[in-house]
């Protein structure tokens, strides 16, 4: 199934009781491209991807690499889709479970 989340960089990360972290580290010297690793916590379980991350308003698709909960042995993708205005202030977390 797909689920949405939004994420807004400039607040903090919630919408629907969820809420993300991030650790990530710079892949390319012009500061667009960065690996990353996210959790995003819902009131049922976490889910946690991995991935690139491109700062400048660029979609980014990463792999769903686990959850906790209902999200137990999650699997699929994650769109991470830039939006706000200027584009990339904010994000929509679009996950694509499989079964």
């Amino acid at each position: 199934g797909i689920m949405d989340s939004h994420f807004g960089i400039s607040s903090p990360p919630s919408l629907n009781e969820s809420a993300a972290t991030t650790a990530s580290r710079q892949v390319d010297t012009e500061g667009t491209e960065w690996e990353c690793n996210f959790t995003t916590m819902l009131a049922a379980g976490n889910i946690t991807v991995e991935g690139e991350f491109f700062d400048d308003g660029t979609d980014s698709t990463l792999a769903i690499t686990g959850g906790t909960g209902k999200y137990a042995g999650a699997a699929g993708s994650m769109l991470l889709h830039a939006t706000g205005n200027p584009v990339g202030t904010e994000f929509d977390f679009i996950f694509t479970l499989t079964d």
